[in-house]
């Protein structure tokens, strides 16, 4: 029976069953890479991560199916962009807005591998195709120019609605298609004969066009000019390289001296060698941008944490598109983003050498694309990590925001069409090219040894403090100081209130507490066992610490109360053991107003002016030590070279005793106490027992010391009995004035001698088990009697004396007060023109107040002595327990 069976109706071979038996599992490889990776990396929920997997498997199992005889290569990129929309997610990208820009890059791939050969073949002479290729260069030079009616030439970027498209990349692509075909219909058919012909004209038409796409690249922005160079110099190449080895050269020569001279020619009329030179000098010198993103990836090191654990990679500007190797660093380490880098380069090498021995127009085409998408690469992983300068390119397939990975898919499909072209003319039983060039290869290699060795490197851990979480700051009362907030950022919900004590500018700076403890805030958690073991590899994780502080939050929000509209500070502290109790300073802006550049005041610890009366503890001290009194001296006034020293409003002191010069504030007595101990005792006392003309630093920051005149400073007799009031030369802080406060009270209660303990503010640091701040001390101790000597003078002036409101208010609760109390003139551009009110007091012989108001005037109802006055009552009347953050 003749004719087709009916069971059969198609005869299959073998070989053809085999292949489309072969197909399905080569579908399912293909879109098996892209989902695993994003199935893996993505940190999102399990609905969303789903979605995306299968969303990114289906584009390249798509893109594969075009591709064919790179189908693997192609779904290797697909991987490579699934990273890339991983570390989006993580910077905050929408999961619908990156997978619609997939499905569009992959409906380009398509495109651009089917359109572009049907185009070519409808082009199919010499003329045609040139003619064609300068359509693409100005093109190429238009689209280029577009974002200029937008203000955004040097960028690029065209806003369109609430995205904007970097046309940069596409006339890119449009460039190098046009240089292809004139390359290759001028040069690669003509040949030198036919050069300056009329035939040939297209080829002076297309340098006039590629040296304007050029020249406004070089003056817009390096990088891309870079790339569009390199592109059209191989593509010259690969055309002239089908004519005689002798027309080659001198073509070449005569192709790329044209091109160098009219680059050249835009250089210097734009002064892009000096852009350049700027460049260069940011790689031996980051600036913050470049130093934002080389932070962030060494906290990966080698193998890094995972997507989204660095807490760097987010404040590093512009981490979406021009650092995402940065971020991919931070995330997953150094040896991800080398292994990234070389799969790419070893896909395109690949790709490029199957189509590098191409006689046709779409193979030179694909031969300028990938050397792009090559040089691209190198440049953008090598500039993100500080290799060489980084300049207006973001990686290809990495760096998926919606340019750049529509452009590289559209690039890929070109490439992917020329691939199979030329598989379609090989001859048979020739085995396709599965390995990069060389120089591919070498490069790969030589990126991925320079990231290892990133990664051994000493990491400057100094600044990256400002930019990592950090535990909560607490009072001892379990008040919130500080914390983080779900997105990383330091909050202050006291606002001002605790301003003297800690705060971080954001990227910026950090004082007082956040400062002094940022290693332990931001590092000093447990840590984890995998990190211990994984050491060698990469930095462990930051695990933020809890700090607790002495601090009382109901005594901070009186002294706040107390103070009123007045500028006050407010110091409080327990002799016996140095805790600060309280650190207040009025008029101090809420934390989330200082902008970057603004360093805080902090007034309690860091503003020095004459302490006025209250110095005149010291000058006791000073006198008592060296058994010198003030017998003989008048009580009305003290002369010295011709200057008078007066009591405040002329009054006469009752006697020249040391007891009453501190309870009725004699200057007097203190001027000439002053004159005959002499400048250098002065000195001496005040710095070996009161920590005078010392740089002063705890654990809370610095702090303006007590301050006099130095040594090689000699005082006339005038100026030395002015130095004995606290005026002249005499400057302190309220902190510094406290804690020489607390040397009179520890000494007077101490019965072994021992030295007074430095003031703290830091109780303890949650790291697993609490840790408490070692204790140090502070000056000498006085001799109990000279101590005791003082402090009885200052119970009187509480008493009987200057500091009478303030022992009222004591006596009426039942306190123990002694108190000095201070009037300091404060000179302002040159004229004293204010006055600043002080007092320095000890509360049951052990609780320290020290109070500043400045610029106070007699109508001033919140003085220093109404405003310790006013917190008196919250004193505490016993020892302090200090709960633990860990509990």
């Amino acid at each position: 029976m003749n004719g087709p069976s009916l069971a059969s109706p198609r005869a299959t071979s073998p070989q053809g069953a085999a292949k489309r038996r072969a197909t399905f599992p080569a579908v399912v490889l293909q879109g098996a890479i892209p989902f695993s990776v994003f199935w893996i990396l993505a940190d999102v929920g399990d609905g969303s991560r789903i979605l995306g997997a299968m969303a990114l498997g289906l584009c390249a199992a798509v893109c594969g199916a075009v591709a064919k005889p790179t189908r693997y290569l192609v779904a290797v990129v697909w991987g490579v962009t699934a990273v890339g929309i991983a570390i989006q997610l993580r910077l905050g990208a929408d999961l619908g807005t990156m997978l619609t820009f997939a499905v569009a890059s992959a409906l380009l791939f398509v495109g651009a591998s089917a359109v572009l050969p049907r185009i070519l073949r409808h082009f199919r002479t010499p003329e045609k195709l040139a003619r064609l290729g300068q359509l693409a260069l100005g093109a190429a030079l238009l689209l280029r120019l577009i974002p200029g009616l937008q203000g955004h030439i040097n960028s690029g970027q065209l806003a369109i609605g609430s995205f904007s498209l970097q046309l940069g990349e596409f006339s890119r692509i449009l460039a190098i298609a046009g240089v292809g075909l004139i390359g290759w219909s001028t040069l690669g058919t003509l040949g030198l004969r036919r050069l300056f012909r009329s035939e040939s004209k297209a080829s002076s038409i297309g340098l006039i066009l590629l040296a304007g796409n050029l020249g406004l690249l070089a003056v817009v922005d390096t990088g891309p000019a870079i790339v569009l160079t390199a592109a059209a110099a191989v593509m010259v190449v690969a055309s002239v390289a089908r004519i005689r080895p002798i027309l080659r050269r001198i073509e070449v020569w005569l192709t790329a001296g044209a091109i160098v001279f009219l680059s050249v020619s835009f250089a210097a009329q734009f002064n892009v060698l000096d852009r350049l030179e700027t460049r260069w000098s940011n790689v031996s010198t980051p600036d913050e941008q470049l130093a934002a993103a080389l932070r962030a990836a060494q906290g990966g090191g080698l193998i890094g944490h995972g997507v989204g654990t660095s807490p760097l990679a987010g404040h590093i500007p512009v981490a979406a598109s021009d650092f995402v190797p940065a971020v991919v660093a931070a995330d997953l380490g150094y040896l991800a983003l080398g292994a990234i880098t070389a799969a790419l380069l070893c896909c395109y090498g690949i790709m490029l050498s199957r189509i590098s021995r191409g006689r046709t127009p779409l193979a030179i085409t694909g031969i300028g694309v990938l050397t792009a998408l090559l040089v691209q690469t190198v440049i953008t992983v090598l500039g993100s990590m500080g290799a060489i300068p980084l300049t207006g390119l973001s990686t290809p397939a990495l760096a998926a925001t919606g340019s750049t990975m529509l452009s590289t898919f559209i690039a890929l499909g070109i490439a992917s069409a020329a691939v199979r072209e030329m598989t379609a003319v090989e001859p048979a039983g020739r085995p396709p090219t599965v390995a990069p060039p060389r120089a591919v290869l070498g490069i790969s290699a030589g990126i991925v040894a320079y990231l290892c060795a990133l990664a051994v490197l000493p990491i400057d851990t100094s600044l990256q403090g400002l930019y990592l979480a950090r535990g909560d700051i607490q009072t001892a009362d379990g008040a919130i100081i500080a914390s983080t907030d779900s997105d990383g950022e330091r909050i202050y919900p006291s606002g001002g209130l605790y301003s003297d004590v800690g705060l971080v500018v954001r990227g910026y700076a950090d004082y007082g507490v956040e400062s002094m403890y940022r290693s332990e805030l931001t590092c000093g958690g447990p840590a984890n066992p995998l990190d211990v073991l994984l050491g060698l590899f990469r930095p462990p994780a930051c695990v933020p610490a809890d700090i607790e502080t002495t601090l009382q939050s109901p005594l901070q929000k009186a002294i706040k109360e107390a103070a009123g509209d007045s500028s006050a500070q407010v110091v409080v502290t327990d002799s016996m053991n140095g805790s600060i109790l309280a650190l207040y300073s009025s008029r101090q802006k809420d934390p989330a107003d200082l902008a970057a550049g603004t360093a805080p005041e902090a007034p309690s610890r860091l503003k020095s002016s004459p302490p006025g009366s209250t110095f005149k503890v010291v000058v006791a001290a000073a006198a008592l030590l060296n058994d010198i009194d003030a017998d003989g001296a008048r009580t009305d006034v003290v002369k010295a070279n011709g200057a008078e020293l007066t009591n405040s409003r002329n009054l006469e002191c009752p006697d020249t005793s040391i007891t009453t010069m501190l309870a009725f504030s004699c200057n007097t007595t203190a001027g000439y106490l002053a004159l005959h101990v002499g400048q250098p005792e002065l000195n001496r006392v005040a710095e070996e027992y009161f920590g005078a003309n010392t740089l002063t630093r705890f654990d809370g920051g610095d702090v303006a010391p007590l301050a006099l005149a130095q040594e090689d400073t000699s005082l006339s007799a005038p100026q030395l009995m002015r130095t004995g009031i606290g005026q002249e030369s005499v400057q302190s802080s309220p902190l510094a004035m406290n804690a020489a406060t607390a040397v009179i009270a520890h000494s007077a209660l101490s019965t072994d001698g021992s030295p007074t303990p430095a003031l703290h503010l830091v109780a303890s640091v949650c790291s697993g088990t609490p840790t408490v701040t070692a204790a140090t001390t502070f000056g000498k101790a006085l001799p109990a009697p000279v101590a005791v000597e003082i402090l009885r003078g200052m119970r009187q002036a509480a008493e009987v004396g200057t500091a009478t409101h303030l022992g009222k208010a004591g006596h009426s609760l039942g306190r123990d007060i002694a108190a000095k109390s201070g009037t300091a003139e404060v000179s302002i551009s040159g004229s004293a023109a204010a006055v600043d009110s002080w007092v320095t007091a000890i509360v049951d012989g052990r609780w320290i107040i020290t109070a500043r108001v400045q610029n106070a005037t007699s109508a001033q109802a919140n003085n220093a002595q109404e405003i310790a006055a006013r917190i008196l009552p919250l004193i505490p009347r016993s020892n302090i327990s200090y709960k633990t953050p860990c509990s």
